[in-house]
């Protein structure tokens, strides 16, 4: 036992000394274009929503911070909407009406669907967009220039706010499309004789990962480490590890366990003791009896 820890022990000295190790050939860096993975990661996307193609029903009523305020019955599971939930509406059509704080039954189309109706289809989709993702002023002025862009019956004249608004859309949003966390206008058509309207829908947000080229390079080795590894480091594969067992025992020796203490018994009597104290309790009640002299009971 006591061997074969000295035997490890020159093993580990005998380590330091040069030229017992074999030296470990350098492995060549991986050549990883980090530049193209973060591009092909971050490329840009048509804005789209996971919509019912199927009628459906929403309750439309005013909204106190756009046209109307909607909900759905009966999207269900698995689309971007959700059931029971307002999203602000806005009125595409001024010359059609749509009764209020009722249900209806419509369709969904994305803005950007290219199977739109064609009455829908010849709107500045784009101007839309960018002015539910850049309100100014009143809602009154955001309704007129969605009128404006939607090609609608437009007012006899527009408020200060709204020309304002269609003047930085026509500079600004003619190539807008909306992106990740910002509005998408999806829209609810119902029959031909009700106005069409439509949603503000926020476009979820992706999880970022982080593909920085920095993080895909492996590790250098530091500055002044040892590019070897000692020759008897293979040998731990085939000598098997020996605990150092103390030659002296480092708590004392488990004693034998003493033997309970005696507990203080009273010895019941034997049998022959209890006839022999019964016998004499007759005799000397006997004898004192004959002593005792019987009453006189005459007349």
């Amino acid at each position: 036992m006591r061997a074969a820890s000295i035997f490890v022990l020159i093993l580990i000295l005998a380590s330091s000394s040069p030229g017992f190790a074999v030296p470990i050939e350098s492995i060549p860096e991986p050549d990883i274009h980090g530049g193209d993975l973060i591009a092909s990661s971050t490329a840009p996307s048509p804005p789209s929503a996971k919509i019912p193609d199927s009628p459906i029903e929403i309750f439309i009523r005013p909204g106190p911070n756009s046209r109307f305020e909607l909900f759905f019955i009966d999207v269900r599971y698995g689309y971007d909407l959700v059931d029971f939930e307002f999203y602000k509406a806005w009125c595409l059509v001024k010359s059609k009406p749509i009764r209020r704080n009722a249900i209806h039954k419509i369709r969904l189309y994305n803005c950007y669907d290219p199977n739109l109706p064609p009455e829908l289809k010849n709107m500045k989709w784009n101007q839309i967009n960018y002015v539910i993702n850049h309100k100014r002023g009143s809602k009154e002025a955001v309704q007129q220039t969605i009128w404006h862009f939607a090609n609608s019956e437009k007012p006899a004249t527009f408020s200060m706010e709204a020309t304002q608004l269609i003047e930085e859309a026509d500079l600004k949003g003619k190539d807008y499309k909306p992106a990740e966390g910002e509005l998408l206008a999806v829209i609810c058509k119902p029959d031909e004789k009700k106005q069409p309207v439509f949603i503000e829908y926020k476009i979820p947000e992706a999880i970022n990962v982080d593909v920085a080229p920095e993080s895909l390079v492996p590790a250098a080795i530091p500055a002044g480490a040892s590019g070897s590894f000692p020759a008897w480091l293979p040998l731990l594969t085939v000598i098997p590890v020996i605990p150092f067992i103390p030659w002296e025992p480092s708590s004392p020796p488990d004693w034998p366990p003493l033997p309970p203490s005696p507990t203080e018994t009273v010895p019941e009597p034997s049998g022959l003791l209890l006839l022999a104290s019964g016998i004499t309790s007759i005799l000397i009640s006997r004898k004192v009896g004959k002593r005792i002299k019987k009453p006189d009971t005459t007349g």
